[in-house]
């Protein structure tokens, strides 16, 4: 559900004017669409041999999970992935035995490159598959011989598996993407169950961004930053996020140059390297979409509204723009959320009343030694 981050202006006699600040943090999400589609990368990669219905004699790894949804009378029809920002062949170097070793018959383990591929598995009307993602061009589809998927949700775990054989690799052994690109793709459906080629086609949005924009599969950046272990997966770093310690102020307090403090916002990071700073970007914009923020009048026709700034880390916020937040390693820091840009006619002229704006937080981590 949408954060809400309501300002109330209330006005008496005395024509005193308060702002309240209330503030939760939102998720990325998608909203107003027949068919939802959101992605989730996984943030802990580790290789594994697969389950079925993978091939449970080769290695995979896990790199993330679409889900759509469907709406009101709205079908879904052949989705496809398009790799037009990454590849769909990849290799990755680490231990790898070929042969065995002439005098004790063990794996004898070379530090060498092999292939792997892009699979997406899912069940889609009662049948499980694992299909891989290996068409010439760039476009793949995601479910073969269903013309209309009808469960739903729908969901697709993406993968990554090995041409090789997993008896292959070195338990515990770490591998390194050296060839090809784990970056963006697309989700295109057809417009009818003639197909994706021969009944039409439409982009469609993930996760609420644009339809043709690339989302990325890994998160964050493109490919791994670090080497994969063929084992049990690394411990995750948790961020834990919240809003706290959220005040009334008044609102002559917040005109020009002056800021008035109505939160903290407070992140925990746990479970991370002690020598490491897990650092993160913060996004604000608002429900409305305006820049500057404002604040409009509730429950009146034709409502006024009150431009305003947000302030925080040291800097005014324009909406939209990534604020980084750095010097994070394990423990609890705060910081301030601040109102500031009030115009004093505003503040003079604003009628008595709620106004309120609704506040999208976007916390997103990123790679920071």
């Amino acid at each position: 559900m949408p954060a809400r981050l309501p300002f109330y202006i209330i006005g008496g006699m005395s024509r005193i004017k308060t702002l309240m600040l209330i503030v939760l943090i939102l998720l990325p999400f998608s909203i107003g669409a027949a068919i939802t589609v959101t992605y989730e990368p996984n943030t802990a990669l580790h290789f594994e041999l697969g389950s079925p219905p993978m091939n449970t004699a080769k290695l995979v790894a896990h790199i993330g999970t679409l889900t759509f949804t469907t709406t009101g009378n709205s079908k879904l029809y052949d989705p496809f992935l398009t790799t037009t920002a990454m590849t769909f062949q990849f290799k990755f170097t680490g231990p790898i035995a070929w042969s065995t070793h002439w005098q004790t018959g063990l794996p004898d383990y070379q530090n060498a490159a092999s292939l792997f591929y892009l699979y997406a598995v899912s069940t889609a009307n009662g049948r499980a598959e694992s299909n891989v993602l290996d068409r010439s061009g760039q476009a793949h589809p995601l479910r073969t011989g269903i013309p209309e998927i009808t469960t739903n949700p729908f969901v697709v775990k993406l993968y990554v598996q090995s041409d090789a054989d997993g008896f292959r690799y070195q338990p515990g052994g770490n591998y390194v993407l050296t060839e090809g690109v784990l970056g963006g793709f697309q989700i295109v459906v057809a417009n009818t169950a003639g197909g994706y080629y021969s009944g039409g086609r439409t982009n469609t949005s993930v996760n609420g961004a644009s339809p043709t924009a690339n989302t990325p599969i890994l998160a964050p950046g493109t490919n791994p930053s670090e080497p994969i272990i063929y084992g049990d997966p690394p411990q995750q770093v948790i961020h834990d996020f919240q809003i706290i310690n959220k005040q009334t102020i008044n609102l002559t307090n917040a005109v020009g140059n002056l800021k008035a403090k109505v939160a903290e916002a407070q992140i925990t990071v746990s479970n991370g390297q002690a020598n490491k700073n897990y650092d993160v970007n913060v996004i604000f914009t608002n429900q409305a979409n305006t820049n500057p923020f404002r604040m409009v009048m509730q429950n009146v026709n034709n409502p006024p509204s009150i431009p305003y700034s947000l302030y925080f880390n040291n800097r005014t916020v324009t909406p939209g723009d990534i604020i980084p937040w750095t010097g994070l390693k394990n423990g609890t820091k705060n910081l301030d959320i601040q109102v500031t840009g009030v115009s004093t006619n505003d503040a003079n002229l604003a009628l008595s009343g709620s106004y309120k704006d609704v506040i999208v937080v976007n916390v997103i981590p990123i790679d920071t030694i």
